[in-house]
C-alpha cells in the first residue's frame, strides 16, 4: 500500500465522524486519537535528522491537520449543532455525574454478585 492510498483512505475520517456525532456520543475520543496522532507526527517532525523524510512526515502532519478540521466540521452536522459539543463538555466536566453514575465509579467489589465475579475471574 503506497502513501497515496493511506491518503486518500484518511478522507474517510470526516465521513465516519459525521455518522460517529450523529449516533453516539462518544465521537469524542475520535478528537482525542486524532490529537495523538496529530502530536505523534509533530514529535516525529522534530526529531528527524533526514530533510526528505521530515518533509514527508510534515506532509503528513498537514494532512492529517486538515482531516482533523474537517472531521470537527463535520461533527457540528447534527441537529443540535454546536450544542451538542457543548453539552457533552458539561456532562463530562460534572462532579456530581461522575460521583453518581457507575460507569465513572470505581469498581466495587464488595457485593455477593461482584464477589462471585472474583472468584469466576
Amino acid at each position: 500500500m503506497d502513501g497515496s492510498d493511506r491518503g486518500r483512505r484518511l478522507w474517510c475520517l470526516p465521513v465516519l465522524m459525521l455518522l460517529w456525532a450523529n449516533l453516539h456520543g462518544g465521537f469524542v475520543v475520535g478528537f482525542v486519537l486524532l490529537g495523538l496522532y496529530l502530536a505523534s507526527y509533530l514529535i516525529r517532525c522534530f526529531r528527524c535528522g533526514q530533510e526528505q523524510m521530515r518533509r514527508n512526515i510534515a506532509r503528513r502532519l498537514q494532512q492529517l491537520g486538515v482531516v482533523t478540521v474537517v472531521s470537527l466540521a463535520a461533527s457540528l452536522v447534527n441537529p443540535y449543532g454546536f450544542r451538542l459539543h457543548v453539552h457533552i463538555y458539561q456532562y463530562l466536566s460534572s462532579h456530581w455525574l461522575m460521583n453518581h453514575i457507575d460507569e465513572f465509579l470505581s469498581p466495587n467489589f464488595h457485593g455477593v454478585a461482584q464477589q462471585c465475579f472474583v472468584l469466576i475471574f
